[in-house]
């Protein structure tokens, strides 16, 4: 799994908050990491845990716009994407997990973290894929493997 980076930042809410989601405990992270925007906080781990938050609970659209707002004050920190893209796929949305995670390896080849979560969001796009269309294209009679 990508871990999130640490912050130059000293922001005590920002702090907690990120704290609060490391350990699991998204609706206190949110509650401080939500008071930490209302400050102007320029600290891009508030607006990478609330996307990540938002993506662990569907949505997609408020994650963007929290990603893209984390990536003003941090471009190049492309575990930002990696991390988001795991809350994606944790989620159970394949396709946004692998894009996100492409983007972040394209970006940054050796962020060797990204990779086993890439190849599983591959592996559930295919099963989808497989699972929807097969029974479409092979008939009923048509021998199966075990």
């Amino acid at each position: 799994m990508t871990q999130i980076p640490s912050s130059q930042q000293n922001n005590p809410i920002a702090e907690r908050g990120v704290d609060h989601f490391k350990r699991g405990e998204t609706d206190a992270a949110f509650a401080c990491l939500s008071q930490a925007v209302e400050q102007q906080s320029e600290d891009p781990r508030v607006y990478a845990c609330l996307a990540f938050i938002c993506a662990g609970q569907g949505l997609a659209r408020e994650a963007e716009n929290f990603i893209s707002h984390a990536f003003r004050f941090a471009p190049g920190c492309h575990e930002y994407r990696a991390v988001l893209g795991e809350s994606f796929l944790n989620a159970g949305n394949a396709a946004a997990a692998v894009r996100h995670l492409r983007l972040a390896v394209d970006a940054q080849p050796d962020l060797m973290a990204a990779y086993p979560a890439l190849a599983e969001g591959y592996r559930r796009m295919l099963n989808e894929i497989w699972t929807k269309y097969t029974p479409a294209i092979v008939p009923d009679n048509y021998p199966r493997n075990p």
